[in-house]
């Protein structure tokens, strides 16, 4: 069962980083068309994805480093 949970981590982190790579594509985009008010809600979009990664990560008992 435990596998099950990691796979599906595993799966979800995947699919926040393809996310991630295509709001940089859309930024870019945006910014180079010069829709600064389109390219910050792509912007906003990818903060929350990274902070929830982040998350994420803080949370997962195998990146916890043992204390000497």
């Amino acid at each position: 069962m435990s596998s099950k949970k990691t796979a599906l981590t595993t799966d979800l982190v995947e699919k926040y980083v393809a996310e991630n790579s295509i709001l940089i594509d859309a930024i870019k985009q945006q910014l180079n068309s010069g829709k600064m008010k389109e390219a910050a809600q792509y912007q906003m979009k990818l903060q929350q994805n990274l902070i929830y990664l982040a998350t994420i990560a803080d949370v997962d008992p195998k990146n916890k480093k043992k204390k000497k």
